[in-house]
């Protein structure tokens, strides 16, 4: 008879299947109509079809853990049960951020929004330790540790939204400047108390509460403002202090090993500030 599974196969499978239930939903809530260089699910099939797709596969996720029997398995369904509940709460908070008063936005707001990505990503971890067989206390270490991993990856991803090149990441730039979304290099401009925070101020405001479609030009010379004003700058050194924390808690939590050292690589070389 073939060999059973690899403990972490089912946690795996839940756990991609979620995220892409969460990629599926976000498209649609952020309007975007590219995916890695691809027409989204909702602009090729219409949104009605890419909703369904999302539910079936947050179905078929929870399926995933509650075939597992014994304690461990009721875990693990819990972390993943809770770690949905935090991301549609994050989700929300994210949606928020296009349309909160430049003069109210505070950092407070956009943390609010963080658990989109780090509830998921520290679920990984920790469905995966309870289901090897972790006790409960590393299983919560490894959490936290890959939670601010997902902080450190929101935030450099909020940086390549305005700077990378179209071409790495697979979508368009100016996606969050379009959409008025207040991202940590945006808050950090609007507070730098700076000209050029002031002027970034009057661009986001002009178009009032909903911006109206914004030309090339414009943005990017909201872009120039906010690197000109320090956002750039301080969002890269948050991103790699919190990927700092990440293999600090790695550390902690595991003793020295190759899968250690993998995962510390994994972090540094997905959390690109250069």
């Amino acid at each position: 008879p073939a060999p059973p599974p690899p403990p972490a196969r089912r946690p795996a499978v839940a756990v991609e299947l979620v995220h892409n239930y969460s990629l599926l939903h976000d498209d649609i809530v952020d309007a975007d109509e590219r995916r890695r260089g691809r027409p989204a699910a909702w602009a090729a099939f219409g949104a009605g079809q890419a909703i369904l797709a999302g539910d079936a596969l947050t179905a078929l996720a929870v399926r995933q853990l509650a075939e597992v029997p014994g304690e461990a398995g009721r875990r693990a369904v819990a972390v993943l049960v809770g770690a949905m509940e935090a991301l549609v709460c994050g989700q929300a908070a994210d949606t928020a951020l296009e349309h909160i008063d430049p003069d109210e936005v505070t950092f407070g707001h956009y943390f609010d929004a963080t658990p989109k990505t780090t509830a998921l990503m520290g679920a990984c971890a920790e469905t995966g330790a309870l289901l090897g067989g972790a006790d409960a206390e590393l299983a919560a270490a490894l959490r936290q540790a890959v939670a601010a991993f997902g902080l450190a990856w929101q935030i450099s991803n909020d940086v390549d939204d305005i700077w990378a090149d179209p071409a790495r990441t697979g979508k368009g730039v100016f996606g969050d400047l379009r959409a008025g979304k207040r991202t940590i290099p945006v808050i950090a401009a609007l507070r730098s108390g700076t000209e050029e925070g002031s002027r970034l101020r009057s661009l986001l405001l002009r178009n009032g509460p909903v911006p109206a479609v914004r030309e090339e030009r414009e943005l990017r010379a909201m872009a120039d403002l906010v690197e000109a004003a320090g956002g750039r700058r301080y969002a890269e050194a948050l991103a790699e202090r919190h990927v700092g924390e990440a293999v600090d808690g790695l550390g902690s939590a595991l003793p020295p090993s190759v899968v250690r050292d993998e995962l510390t690589g994994l972090f540094r070389r997905l959390v690109r500030t250069d």
